[in-house]
């Protein structure tokens, strides 16, 4: 593209031209976001979900690798698919998210925690009406 531009003062006229050189500046991968419950419970599933984001300011849904910093509190399948395991307090775990395209590479860190779960103690003794005993022999 040619610009051009003209000045005229006391009947002289001075014109000026510049090329301007437009350039298809292909569209990047500029970040990863990873969203998903911030705890589970003990023993529970949730699924992580994960959007590419462009240099753009465009996203579109991603399928990144993903991994946990400890499987046997958190394990992540290839789909997302978080589950808990067993523990015996709360515990943080992080879920690592990583998306390649385009020769870029991005990687997300997500912590979760996973709350244990009390113990519930159930009676074995069977409901007696007020006034009478129950023994086992």
């Amino acid at each position: 593209m040619t610009l051009t531009a003209s000045y005229t003062e006391s009947g002289a006229t001075v014109t000026g031209t510049f090329t301007l050189t437009v350039k298809d500046v292909p569209i990047a991968l500029s970040s990863l976001n990873v969203s998903g419950a911030a705890s589970i419970a003990e023993g529970q599933s949730t699924t992580l979900t994960a959007r590419a984001v462009y240099s753009d300011d465009s996203s579109k849904p991603a399928s990144p690798s993903w991994s946990s910093s400890n499987s046997a509190v958190a394990s992540v399948s290839a789909s997302g698919v978080v589950t808990a395991g067993q523990v015996s307090a709360d515990t943080s775990v992080t879920i690592t998210a990583t998306y390649s395209e385009g020769g870029v590479s991005k990687t997300r860190l997500f912590p979760i925690v996973v709350k244990d779960v009390a113990a519930r103690v159930i009676s074995t003794a069977p409901a007696l009406a007020t006034g009478y005993s129950h023994s086992i022999a």
